[in-house]
């Protein structure tokens, strides 16, 4: 008998998969765009396998082919025979991918989203260009993720921008219509 799926929970969790991993390949580290995106299943559905968060990860469309219905182990295995290894992937890299998983873990909480166009700059961030410095950080936060590594603060009375002005640029400079904002605590 075949398992029958709530398709609006599977699409949900394929969702969170590549929201909450790097959009690196698990098995190859290639970094991946996209468009190159495929969701693995760690243990296949057809082996018992399911579709939550701690089975699915991120995989370019040749590896994941390659892999099949194999376990991930069975897949290593597979790999060690055929020699396929690539002789690049040291233990270094798999270091820093489970270290940049781990950054993921701790993600910021977020009070909404809110449009680009919506947020007011005052007149104090206009006068003052933002650093080479904090927008390169933005950006290589935003390479590895795929999001902002903070959300904008905002004041909720009126949309005024209270932190995050090289958020907002690269995010302007990149049409990201949609920000992740937090309200500003203190309230007048």
């Amino acid at each position: 008998m075949q398992r029958v799926r709530n398709k609006a929970s599977y699409k949900n969790q394929i969702i969170k998969c590549k929201q909450y991993y790097p959009h690196i390949c698990y098995y190859c580290n290639k970094i991946l765009l996209d468009n190159e995106i495929t969701i693995d299943h760690l243990i296949p559905l057809s082996r018992g396998g399911k579709t939550t968060l701690d089975n699915l990860r991120i995989a370019c469309k040749k590896c994941n082919n390659e892999k099949g219905n194999m376990t991930e182990q069975e897949y290593y295995t597979y790999l060690k025979n055929k020699n396929k290894i690539a002789c690049n992937i040291n233990n270094n890299i798999r270091l820093k991918i489970k270290t940049c998983q781990h950054i993921k873990l701790k993600h910021y909480d977020v009070d909404t989203y809110m449009n680009i166009e919506n947020i007011v700059i005052s007149n104090l961030f206009l006068q003052h260009p933002v650093t080479k410095k904090k927008i390169d950080k933005v950006t290589t936060y935003y390479k590895y993720f795929h999001c902002l590594d903070e959300p904008i603060t905002i004041r909720r009375q009126n949309n005024l921008l209270i932190n995050g002005y090289a958020r907002y640029i690269f995010a302007k400079e990149h049409s990201i219509n949609q920000v992740p904002v937090v309200y500003d605590s203190i309230e007048s």
